[in-house]
């Protein structure tokens, strides 16, 4: 049964909305910036032929192409890439918003023409000869990461003191609640470094949410509006054995808080066995996790001296463990290394326009999937957004209606930062306090929830 959203999702026809400032100021930075990805290549391949080159400037001409029209609400055309499987649910999906006269850039919904924006930019690279494998986003996302030294250094030597020496326990006690409960919120803040949104944080908040210490943490809990913290601890806390999924959201720091929360769980909790993270298939947002981006991390943390500049025993000593761990298979990849982009995968449903109350519908495969699992955790804003289909909710509507079809389908935790106009979940007096003293609240970055169903 298809699914009817009952309530219109954001679009950028609201002059006044994130969707509407993210078409006008956010996105043709972010196409300048993959315009200077791919000229840099061209310009540091010393040994690149004429036919490269070449391959280059017609990317960067299409390129310019998507940035023009998208200055000028020009209608956005079906997308051609003969590679990518989700490519026909886009050229639908416009089909109808052609019909309903919403088919350009300022009048398509918001979440649907960001998805479609990067797949559009995807093709360009697909349908090249040179560039197929490109990620124009690597660069940046590796160059964030090292600005994120301090922190990485900071809980990786928390990290070590932590897991060295322990002995996996077989029950819970108040120790492992309170540490579950650090860990899930340094997770949480995490999700502060977003290269597609650093246009509109000031670094010194980024900063500021990547700190670490019991201070910060203190702190933080009391930006957290919406906090189903509780109730999963209730369930979480019964469970013994099996796995925990992890639907990712950005590379570099978030990963490494990710992968230090799943350490801490297979090794300190007796939650779960076994991890299985899941990327995306196309580089996407900017800086979410492709397959490569796993590895790459690991050998970041390897040659520490090398990446960060600066030696730290327990840096390496994480690289050492986790590469472990993906070797035994306590840590895995819902997709190989060598994955080669836009390959057909179940995993193509996390690159398309689609929320996940159409994942029973569209993916009922990953529905099945996520059945045997203890626990899945979303990631950061656009997976929240998704979970509520990017609509327009009045913010005090359960966390459950807004799920529609999927809610109660597996247990569920939402880690969201907040970001984006969509928000529900709160409490009336909550609601209206925000609105109030922190207008804004919605999308800083500065405030955040925690969404938990089951």
């Amino acid at each position: 049964m298809t699914y009817t959203l009952p309530v219109p999702q954001t679009s950028p026809k609201d002059k006044n909305s994130f969707a509407y400032a993210s078409v006008v100021r956010r996105w043709p930075s972010i196409i300048t910036n993959v315009i200077d990805a791919v000229y840099q290549s061209n310009a540091l391949d010393k040994d690149a032929s004429a036919e490269k080159l070449d391959d280059g400037k017609a990317i960067i001409q299409s390129l310019s192409k998507l940035r023009h029209e998208m200055g000028r609400d020009q209608a956005l055309p079906p997308i051609t890439d003969n590679d990518a499987a989700s490519v026909n649910t886009y050229n639908a999906q416009l089909a109808e918003l052609e019909k309903a006269g919403d088919n350009t850039w300022f009048t398509a919904p918001w979440l649907y023409a960001e998805c479609y924006m990067y797949t559009r930019i995807r093709s360009y690279f697909s349908n090249s000869k040179f560039f197929q494998q490109f990620d124009p986003f690597k660069k940046s996302k590796d160059d964030t990461f090292k600005s994120s030294k301090v922190s990485v250094f900071q809980l990786a030597k928390a990290q070590e003191q932590l897991i060295s020496g322990t002995t996996k326990p077989t029950h819970v006690d108040d120790s492992i609640e309170i540490m579950f409960l650090e860990m899930l919120q340094m997770c949480l803040w995490g999700n502060a470094t977003d290269l597609s949104l650093l246009v509109d944080l000031d670094y010194a908040d980024v900063q500021k949410l990547q700190a670490v210490g019991k201070k910060a943490l203190e702190e933080s809990f009391q930006k957290i509006i919406r906090n189903d913290i509780p109730q999963l601890w209730k369930y979480i806390s019964t469970k013994r054995g099996g796995r925990i999924d992890f639907v990712l959201d950005n590379a570099g720091y978030e990963l490494f808080t990710d992968f230090i929360l799943a350490d801490y769980i297979v090794n300190c909790t007796p939650f779960a066995d076994s991890i299985v993270f899941h990327p995306k298939t196309i580089p996407w947002f900017v800086s979410d996790v492709l397959p490569a981006d796993a590895p790459a991390l690991l050998e970041q943390l390897l040659d520490a001296k090398a990446f960060f500049g600066e030696e730290c025993a327990e840096v390496v000593a994480l690289g050492q463990r986790w590469s472990k761990m993906f070797e035994q298979g306590v840590f895995k990849m819902s997709l190989p290394a060598d994955y080669k982009l836009g390959s057909p995968s179940p995993s193509d449903f996390w690159c398309t326009a689609y929320s996940y109350p159409q994942m029973p519908e569209q993916a009922p495969e990953l529905v099945s999937d996520f059945k045997q699992s203890n626990l899945v955790i979303f990631k950061g804003d656009l997976n929240y957004r998704k979970l509520t289909s990017d609509a327009l909710w009045d913010p005090t509507t359960p966390f459950q209606t807004a799920l529609g079809p999927l809610a109660g389908q597996f247990p569920l935790l939402s880690l969201r930062t907040n970001k984006a106009d969509v928000i529900v979940g709160l409490e009336k007096e909550v609601a209206e306090r925000m609105e109030k003293d922190h207008p804004d609240y919605r999308i800083s970055g500065k405030f955040a929830v925690v969404s938990f169903d089951m």
